[in-house]
């Protein structure tokens, strides 16, 4: 596990936390990270060529018009204007302010916090760098309480808003498609393995995902990985298929969420995770704050210097991240993770 004061790393990220929380230093980390994406090439995928970054993005736009996709569609900024780069900077101190008050709340209205503060910091990450036509305000989400059954407490994921754009954005940076990817497309296509029966044989012949749209707390806190990202594998004909570390992620994000709905309008059956006497769900939200107050803040902000990083990356050379396929002990129950 992450040790945020780890010697080498506090300096980093506390000069991190600081420039970021300021309009002025904010503009200069921004301006800089979007610099490195105009100017990135590189191979999206295993037998890819190198192509340059914006075109990737252009692709998926024009891609994503053209299959009148829903939700939505993304364009590279140009510039980090003054005004943009005080917006985020405010609501990268909001985010900041709301884990510190978080991390020691009462666990009755901790997730509530948690979320607020994960939301904030998924807007920046999304919206840096990124503008979005077809899009909306909103979370993205809706949970569906089922009085005296908090097992099957139900999450919809929207076509638009935070967390689905969240999701495009993690497919755009890290070139992996997720279990949330509604559109999985590349500007070039494999210049190897391609024949009949080859390894990357149906690769990029079913650009629409199959996202997953509906999601339960047991099934999100008892998560498939092995079976869920074969099929995403699968379908999209892909070979070292890594996404993985990026589901993981967006999986916190909907369990935070999960909580704070929980918390503000199933007080009952919160209080019944809580306690734990018929079931086991307070460890995995406990495991999720855990993670993102010790990785999941600072490698947001991380990004926002270098963001074609992946959740596979560490903050600290000695330490894994919580969401790499190495963490055995978080995914080793199910025997197909690793497929």
């Amino acid at each position: 596990m992450l040790h945020l004061y780890d010697q080498k790393a506090k300096p980093l990220i506390i000069k991190r936390r600081r420039l970021l929380r300021l309009p002025n230093s904010a503009q200069a980390v921004l301006s800089a990270g979007l610099a490195k994406l105009h100017s990135a090439t590189g191979s999206r995928c295993w037998a890819l060529p190198a192509t340059r970054f914006p075109e990737e993005v252009a692709h998926y736009y024009a891609r994503h018009k053209a299959l009148g996709s829903p939700g939505p569609r993304p364009k590279l900024r140009t510039a980090v204007s003054a005004s943009f780069a005080e917006e985020q900077a405010l609501r990268v101190d909001a985010a900041l302010n709301f884990a510190e008050i978080g991390e020691r709340a009462d666990p009755l209205i901790k997730p509530i916090l948690l979320y607020y503060s994960c939301a904030h910091l998924c807007g920046v990450y999304s919206r840096a760098f990124l503008e979005w036509e077809c899009d909306s305000r909103s979370h993205g989400l809706t949970c569906n309480h089922r009085a005296g059954d908090v097992r099957n407490t139900q999450l919809t994921i929207a076509k638009a808003g935070l967390f689905p754009r969240v999701s495009t954005t993690c497919f755009l940076f890290t070139g992996q498609p997720n279990c949330f990817s509604p559109l999985v497309t590349y500007s070039c296509q494999p210049v190897a393995h391609v024949a009949s029966g080859e390894l990357l044989a149906n690769f990029g012949k079913n650009e629409l995902g199959r996202p997953i749209t509906k999601i339960t707390l047991d099934e999100l806190a008892n998560f498939e990985f092995g079976t869920r990202l074969k099929a995403v594998r699968q379908w999209h004909g892909f070979h070292k298929y890594r996404g993985l570390p990026t589901t993981a992620f967006l999986l916190d994000v909907l369990t935070l969420f999960l909580g704070s709905s929980l918390a503000r309008y199933d007080i009952l059956g919160w209080k019944q995770i809580l306690e734990g006497k018929d079931n086991s769900y307070r460890i995995h939200f406990e495991e999720t704050y855990e993670r993102f107050l010790q990785f999941g803040i600072d490698f947001l902000l991380a990004m926002l210097e270098n963001p074609l990083q992946d959740f596979n990356q560490r903050l600290i050379p000695s330490s894994p991240s919580p969401y790499s396929a190495d963490d055995e002990s978080r995914f080793s129950q199910d025997p197909n993770y690793q497929l």
